[in-house]
């Protein structure tokens, strides 16, 4: 009877035990090829893009255009008073046509021989002065007209009619969503796995879009170490908007016979990054439990949910994925919970 009162007594405190143990999903660490995602912030700009303004000052009288209308290249957006610059035109216009006029009678005389050369001269001269001022009264109206250099979309228009304006104030927003720019640093240690042609996601919200590198620029910034990337991307949908930002991720080339991991079990730490190693594991009281400690590891590529280990770590080895916040210290018993299914995918 003491006998069995005492293996009571026991298998009760193992269950006690085991009840205090914290509860940890784990892992077994694979060596395979992985291709290495590369992450980034960048941002993008529309490809043609601009605040518009024209090359005079005076009054608007006329705005063509309402904010997010869709415009084609020359579309009238904006005209300045220009009954000034009418006159004037119409004035050099009648001015050129007295001298074209005058030159033609001057010039059939000059075959008739009634007048000499050097009399002809002055009226060519005068044909190219009125011809002068013709093109720059020209000039000088269509600078009173604001057009669009290409198509696109209007944005913010900040003036109104009648508003007095001056020379290169900016007055309409236009920008062509459809191709867009994207510019990102890389570290320059990354140069060397990222090329031109390559292909890379611009991820912002929930949308996503594909892009290529463009080119790398051909010097490092001194004071950060980084080297500016530009790429382009397809926005015919008009998914994204000039100036937003988002995440770049690069797909890299692939990597053979990895030790891979899942990024979700690495604790990063100023004193080094490491995982929970699980050792020991057995059966107590109808569990499966584990002695876990502290392993630092250095770290290599990361591909989505996954990054590789260059040192700390093999394969089959058996780590903490989820549940290391409740582990207090090195060196101590978990219970392995292998039912519940871990929050990523396969790499």
């Amino acid at each position: 009877m003491l006998k069995l009162l005492l293996c009571l007594m026991t298998s009760f405190a193992l269950c006690e035990n085991t009840s205090t143990y914290p509860v940890i999903s784990p892992v077994t660490v694979v060596k395979k090829d992985i291709m290495p995602l590369l992450k980034v912030t960048g941002s993008v700009t529309a490809v043609n893009g601009a605040s518009l303004s024209v090359q005079s000052s005076g009054i608007i009288d006329l705005i063509q255009v309402q904010p997010g209308q869709m415009v084609k290249k020359n579309d009238m957006l904006l005209q300045l008073d220009s009954s000034s610059q009418k006159a004037s035109l119409g004035t050099a216009k009648t001015a050129y046509d007295k001298a074209a006029v005058e030159y033609a009678r001057q010039l059939s005389l000059f075959k008739s021989n009634v007048i000499s050369q050097e009399a002809l001269d002055q009226y060519v001269v005068n044909l190219s002065d009125a011809e002068s001022n013709l093109v720059a009264a020209q000039v000088q109206l269509d600078n009173r007209t604001l057009k669009a250099p290409y198509d696109g979309q209007v944005g913010v228009v900040n003036v109104n009619v009648g508003e007095y304006i001056k020379v290169g104030e900016e007055l309409i927003s236009l920008q062509d969503l459809s191709k867009m720019r994207v510019i990102f640093d890389i570290d320059q240690t990354d140069t060397i796995r990222v090329k031109p042609n390559m292909r890379f996601d611009f991820i912002s919200g929930d949308v996503s879009l594909r892009g290529s590198i463009l080119a790398l620029d051909t010097k490092v910034n001194q004071n950060s170490g980084q080297v500016n990337v530009q790429g382009e991307l397809n926005n015919k949908d008009r998914l994204v908007l000039s100036g937003q930002l988002g995440e770049i991720d690069i797909s890299l080339a692939p990597i053979k016979d990895q030790v891979v991991i899942p990024l979700i079990a690495v604790n990063f730490r100023l004193s080094g990054n490491f995982v929970y190693v699980i050792e020991n594991i057995h059966e107590e009281n109808g569990f499966k439990v584990g002695v876990v400690k502290q392993q630092i590891i250095e770290l290599g590529p990361q591909n989505n949910n996954f990054v590789t280990v260059k040192s700390g770590l093999k394969a089959d080895q058996v780590i903490v994925a989820v549940g290391s916040g409740k582990i207090v210290s090195s060196n101590v018993k978990a219970v392995l919970d292998e039912k519940t299914p871990l929050p990523f995918g396969d790499t």
